[in-house]
């Protein structure tokens, strides 16, 4: 006789949208798994023309009704889907995870990121034919003796004060091409977040570089306040336009982006560098950086 499963999963309703946000910060407080998301940016995602208001979105409820596990599904382009999976660790190893992936689209080529410190997450992937594409080294330093770098002749630097979401918009989408976010509702909520700030280098008044700062949504419980605010201020997007990639203008680009989280009073710093590009690993390594994690990158390919 088979014995009942303690939970069930259904599709996501838009009244689950507070627990889904509950349960992610209380994931990333463990393991720092996944990142805890705002309610403006939940509520962002799911307006996201992307995300069709949460369709394949899942949750998982325990008898009680409180959410132990969620999975939100992002299509991203035309065949890409992009997956962020959580379960309580008190609900772990009973299948939930499982059960969530069983749930995603089975047309469609599937991305997901996973840390490399949490057990089992590889088991899991691979048992559902993802393969491993990359992976990111998680680094980090102290915040206290950073200081700002001269910047190339010409170029300025311009921090943005008025958090305007449609200056990020074209200057990711200068930088980034399409694989740029480019939805203004999320980069407005982007831009609300605890200590973030856009940081732009401009030549000739125009902008050829950005910088994207802010309190790290991945921070365990030990790297928040006690009201939940990080102390870890994380870089997470930088780049330049390509004529002006190896002019030696990325280093005082990602430095301004660690002095101004300095100054915004974090207490550590991290950034990610691509492990197939040796020399981003060795420019975070001249900034004092070590490695503490790795973001392992997967995919499952679409049928045919």
């Amino acid at each position: 006789m088979a014995t009942k499963k303690p939970w069930t999963i259904r599709a996501f309703q838009a009244a689950d949208a507070a627990g889904v946000q509950k349960l992610w910060a209380g994931v990333t407080s463990f393991d720092g798994s996944v990142p805890a998301k705002s309610a403006l940016e939940i509520a962002a995602r799911l307006k996201h023309p992307s995300s069709g208001s949460g369709r394949h979105w899942r949750v998982a409820l325990a008898g009680n009704g409180a959410i132990v596990g969620a999975l939100e599904v992002t299509f991203v382009g035309t065949v890409r889907t992009s997956i962020i999976a959580a379960v309580n660790p008190a609900w772990r190893r009973q299948g939930i995870g499982r059960g969530l992936l069983e749930d995603l689209p089975q047309d469609r080529r599937i991305l997901v990121t996973t840390r490399a410190s949490v057990a089992g997450a590889d088991e899991l992937l691979s048992s559902f034919a993802f393969t491993e594409r990359y992976r990111e080294a998680r680094m980090r330093r102290k915040a206290k003796g950073i200081e700002a770098l001269p910047l190339p002749d010409g170029a300025k630097l311009d921090v943005d004060t008025k958090r305007n979401a449609r200056r990020l918009q074209a200057a990711l989408s200068s930088v980034f091409g399409e694989d740029a976010e480019d939805d203004l509702p999320l980069l407005e909520a982007w831009l609300a977040r605890p200590g973030c700030a856009a940081l732009y280098l401009t030549l000739s008044g125009k902008d050829a570089g950005v910088c994207l700062v802010a309190g790290g949504e991945h921070a365990k419980r030990a790297e928040r306040t006690a009201q939940g605010e990080p102390t870890l201020g994380v870089v997470e997007q930088v780049g330049l336009a390509r004529s002006l990639r190896g002019k030696g203008m990325s280093r005082p680009l990602v430095r301004a982006g660690l002095v101004q989280l300095a100054r915004s009073g974090f207490i550590d710093l991290e950034v990610t560098a691509d492990r197939r590009r040796e020399k981003a690993v060795e420019l975070y390594t001249a900034e004092g950086f070590t490695v503490v994690d790795d973001d392992v990158h997967w995919m499952r390919k679409e049928p045919g």
